[in-house]
C-alpha cells in the first residue's frame, strides 16, 4: 500500500475580509473581518498530491437580513471561526477541494455554523476548466423565517489566458 508521511508543518498568520448577500437567506449585505493563525501539513515532495490545512481564528460578523414580514434586522457578532481544507490533484487534469468551517458564538454556544464548500475541476485545455461546486450551509439559529440548512450547486467553464 502507499503511505502519506508529513514533513512539513508550517504555520502562517492570516487575515481576511468578506462581503456577500444572498437572496436566498435573506442577505442583504454581510461584511467579515478577521485573521487568526494556518497550519499547513505537507508530505516530503516537492510537488505533493493532497495538501491539507487547519485554522483557527476569530472574526467580527456585521449581516442586514431584509424580512418582509419583520423588516430590517441588523446584527454585530465576534465568532470563533475554525476550517480544515483538502486540496487533492488527483492527477494532471483533475483536481478537487474541499474546505470545512465551523463558526461559533462564544458567548452564545449553541449559535453556530457549519459550511462546507467542495470544488471538482476538470482541465479540458491548458486555458479552459470546467468544474462543479458545492456548498452546504447549516445555521444552528439562523435569524427571522430562514431555513437551518442551504444547499447549492453550481458548475461553470473558466478561461485562462
Amino acid at each position: 500500500g502507499s503511505e502519506i508521511f508529513i514533513r512539513y508543518i508550517i504555520f502562517i498568520f492570516e487575515s481576511f475580509v468578506q462581503k456577500q448577500f444572498s437572496e436566498s437567506i435573506l442577505l442583504k449585505d454581510r461584511n467579515l473581518v478577521g485573521g487568526g493563525l494556518r497550519i499547513a501539513l505537507f508530505s516530503p515532495s516537492d510537488n505533493p498530491k493532497i495538501r491539507l490545512y487547519t485554522g483557527i481564528g476569530t472574526m467580527w460578523e456585521n449581516e442586514l437580513i431584509d424580512d418582509t414580514k419583520l423588516g430590517k434586522i441588523n446584527s454585530d457578532i465576534m465568532r470563533s471561526t475554525n476550517y480544515s481544507t483538502i486540496i487533492w490533484q488527483i492527477d494532471d487534469r483533475i483536481s478537487s477541494a474541499t474546505t470545512g468551517y465551523f463558526q461559533i458564538n462564544p458567548n452564545h454556544r449553541e449559535d453556530f455554523r457549519i459550511l462546507i464548500e467542495g470544488d471538482i475541476g476538470f482541465r479540458i485545455t491548458d486555458q479552459i476548466r470546467f468544474s462543479v461546486r458545492l456548498n452546504l450551509r447549516y445555521d444552528s439559529q439562523p435569524p427571522t423565517r430562514i431555513a437551518k440548512h442551504d444547499l447549492e450547486i453550481t458548475n461553470g467553464l473558466s478561461l485562462s489566458f
